[in-house]
């Protein structure tokens, strides 16, 4: 639901006025601000894809192959789930950081309540953004250190070890 200032009722007031202006400057600013916030972000998750891959990669199926088989598909499908977690959560922030280009027309400007309106509406679309990133980000922190800690401690098949004396 896009946001829709209402004009008030009355003459303005010096205080009114004086609040209007500020709420604008906090309007303006705002939108900036978070959109900083989501390119820090999406660094992070950038550098999440990249510890997933370089963990696929270093690690690879060498020491996956001395785990049972169930633990070592385990570990292909939580790091293939947090990959694609990461790059959802990067998709999100970069939306967040630079926004979706789009065509408003005057009259959609005006009922949004003009230039404060739009930068308010832009503002929530971008939070909205950034908060699917974050989830996204924590998501893909869980399944790595899941996958991470089945890889170290998951279970090994049991061989069988004969002796031979003579």
């Amino acid at each position: 639901m896009p946001a829709k200032l209402i004009p008030p009722d009355g003459l303005p007031t010096s205080a009114s006025v004086a609040d209007d202006e500020a709420w604008s400057a906090l309007v303006a600013n705002q939108l900036t601000d978070v959109r900083k916030t989501a390119e820090n972000w999406r660094n992070g998750l950038a550098a999440l894809i990249g510890l997933i891959a370089t963990f696929s990669v270093v690690k690879g199926s060498n020491d996956l192959s001395d785990l049972a088989r169930w633990a070592g598909c385990s570990v292909g499908v939580l790091l293939s789930f947090a990959l694609v977690c990461g790059m959802f959560g990067a998709w999100k922030s970069l939306d967040a950081a630079y926004g979706t280009p789009s065509v408003i027309s005057l009259d959609q400007f005006r009922a949004l309540g003009g230039a404060n309106g739009f930068h308010l509406n832009l503002g929530m679309k971008t939070i909205s953004n950034l908060r699917w990133a974050r989830r996204a980000t924590i998501a893909t922190v869980i399944l790595v250190a899941l996958a991470v800690g089945l890889t170290w401690y998951g279970p090994r098949p049991v061989s069988a070890i004969l002796n031979i004396e003579r």
